[in-house]
């Protein structure tokens, strides 16, 4: 069973019970952070960097979403949410979430969600043409200025990178980025179109090539790093 080791990790629930129970399964080996409220969420987002979010939902004070567009190179975020519908999934995706996972479930399992959603400290940067990832903190940099970029967006590029001039339809990336079966949505296309734009404002190349019927690719010739 993968396990999750040596992490830090935020979990954003108003739910004081369950965050206790999340300290006492992960904090053993793990160091870990509660906010209940949306000021201590922000707080810890400005103090500390994580590996992981675990994302409840429902926040007295607040909508804990508004992590996906005020803050930046986040780590992975997992939604951890009674909603089981799926327009509840596909928004969460949509804003950014790796993961959606349904309460009630065993920290067995969530550890598993985290475990495969965390990047290996042994896995390479990349690099083409000034465009610099690093997969161990989310980072990416065009000529060593540091770009912003939500988790997602990064986990597609750096898909993307892995895989340079190979072409992956919208549903194939879901379905490797994601980790599940694709729902049939524009969420592919919504974040290929965000990081189109933010590599040509910012690096005045786009990078992503599109082909009509065949899918997305980047473009070069991409080299690594060792991290």
């Amino acid at each position: 069973m993968a396990q999750v080791n040596g992490r830090t990790i935020l979990i954003v629930d108003s739910n004081l019970s369950l965050a206790a129970d999340f300290q006492a399964y992960f904090g053993s080996t793990n160091t870990v952070l509660v906010a209940d409220r949306l000021t201590r969420m922000r707080e810890c987002l400005q103090l500390f960097t994580f590996d992981c979010i675990v994302l409840g939902d429902d926040l007295n004070d607040g909508n804990s979403y508004e992590v996906f567009s005020k803050f930046t190179n986040l780590p992975p975020i997992i939604v951890f949410s009674d909603k089981s519908d799926e327009d509840s999934m596909i928004s969460a995706f949509e804003k950014g979430a790796v993961d959606y996972v349904v309460k009630p479930c065993s920290f067995k399992l969530l550890e598993m969600k985290i475990a495969l959603r965390l990047p290996s400290s042994k896995t390479s940067k990349k690099t083409c043409e000034g465009l610099l990832l690093n997969p161990v903190d989310h980072s990416v940099f065009y000529n060593e200025k540091q770009l912003s970029f939500t988790s997602i967006e990064f986990n597609i590029l750096y898909f993307l990178m892995s895989h340079p001039n190979k072409f992956f339809t919208a549903d194939e990336l879901y379905e490797r980025i994601w980790g599940g079966a694709s729902l049939q949505t524009v969420t592919v296309r919504k974040h290929i179109s965000s990081i189109r734009k933010k590599l040509l404002s910012s690096c005045e190349k786009d990078f992503i090539l599109t082909h009509f019927g065949v899918g997305y690719a980047f473009a070069g010739n991409v080299s690594q790093l060792d991290s």
